[in-house]
């Protein structure tokens, strides 16, 4: 089954961003070439005045938010959507750079370093912006208007979100009596901090940041720079069942990015090493064993995209496997790996961009 797939960064100038989509495919050997062609939207190349960090399906449009300030002509302040004709503000957008994109219910929910978001701006006279939501770093858009998330802002970065059935769970850098230590769920209602029930005051993580997340079941994973999740001993990576955390080994360098799918987790980051053995910045965690993939790649991976037997790749990097191109097209940040249970066989492919003006891959999203 062919899947779609957004591929989102900034230029390799850093003079502009790209939203560029591509089809997935199902397995190792089910396409004759490398990765099909990825297809910029024609008009809107590059896209912004800066990175895309985040992309999201949402209400028939696809949204997209990072370190711009401008898309196209259009001032957007940092996030804008493409509904298939024209690109639309959110009103006035954020004031700050934004990380996450997750959709919960009605609701498209926004993660970044910004404090504020902004309703349009007025269109006659001097008259006084009103609306304003001080949101802190988290905050919502229902279609048409601003909204904070719960009943208190959050002073501080979100790096990550996701959800899980009615819940979300959100992660970066910040701390309070609702969200403690860089990590917290939010149920519609209220807030709650992932404590080790063993001792209530050993929640969420220390030693550094939340900068990546997955669910798989019962289980999240958290990954980032941190060095002890809920008082346990866990270097950069660390499972929570939603009673007890569980360290899941040491990996030398930042984990940036986790993805689930098929009974495998992937991680991808700044890490050459995963309990002293060589992992070049990828790595598959299964059945409580850690692999590599092949070689790795080779450069550090901002963003992975697990769907079924593949997984893609999307970071600053020009060769993977130990290679720079196959049959002629080259590895240039963003690349896809698969593997056939059957067989026992696996493959790394490129993605075959259509422009070699693409820099550092920041997200990679189904489509």
């Amino acid at each position: 089954m062919q899947i779609g797939v957004f591929f989102a960064g900034i230029s390799r100038d850093g003079s502009g961003g790209y939203l560029g989509f591509g089809p997935g495919y199902g397995g190792v050997g089910s396409v004759q070439r490398p990765s099909a062609s990825v297809e910029f939207f024609s008009s809107m190349n590059p896209i912004t005045d800066k990175g895309v960090r985040a992309v999201a399906n949402f209400k028939g449009a696809t949204y997209f938010a990072g370190q711009f300030l401008r898309a196209g002509l259009d001032s957007v302040y940092h996030i804008a959507s493409y509904n298939g004709i024209e690109r639309q503000a959110l009103g006035g957008g954020a004031d700050g750079v934004i990380n996450a994109l997750s959709v919960l219910g009605d609701l498209l929910i926004v993660g970044g370093g910004f404090t504020r978001v902004f309703p349009p701006l007025p269109t006659q006279g001097d008259v006084e912006r009103s609306g304003i939501i001080y949101s802190g770093g988290l905050a919502a858009w229902d279609g048409d208007t601003w909204a904070a998330v719960g009943d208190t802002r959050l002073e501080g970065i979100v790096s990550a979100s996701i959800v899980n059935g009615s819940q979300l769970i959100i992660g970066g850098k910040f701390h309070d009596p609702e969200r403690q230590n860089n990590l917290a769920s939010f149920d519609g209602t209220r807030w709650s901090s992932f404590c080790n029930i063993d001792d209530s005051t050993a929640c969420g993580v220390t030693g550094g940041e939340v900068a990546a997340l997955a669910v798989d079941g019962s289980d999240l994973y958290v990954g980032g720079s941190f060095t002890s999740a809920g008082g346990v001993d866990a270097h950069r990576i660390a499972r929570y069942d939603g009673y007890r955390w569980y360290m899941l080994g040491n990996f030398n360098g930042k984990v940036n990015a986790l993805s689930v799918a098929n009974g495998n987790l992937f991680a991808g980051g700044e890490f050459t090493l995963h309990n002293g053995v060589p992992r070049n910045y990828v790595a598959r965690f299964r059945s409580g064993k850690w692999y590599d993939l092949g070689e790795g790649v080779g450069g550090a991976i901002s963003t992975l995209a697990a769907m079924s037997n593949c997984v893609f790749v999307g970071g600053s990097f020009n060769k993977v496997g130990g290679r720079s191109d196959i049959a002629e097209v080259p590895y240039l940040n963003a690349a896809r790996w698969c593997f056939d249970p059957a067989t026992d066989t696996s493959a790394w492919e490129p993605v075959d961009w259509v422009s070699k003006d693409a820099g550092t891959c920041y997200a990679i999203v189904e489509a």
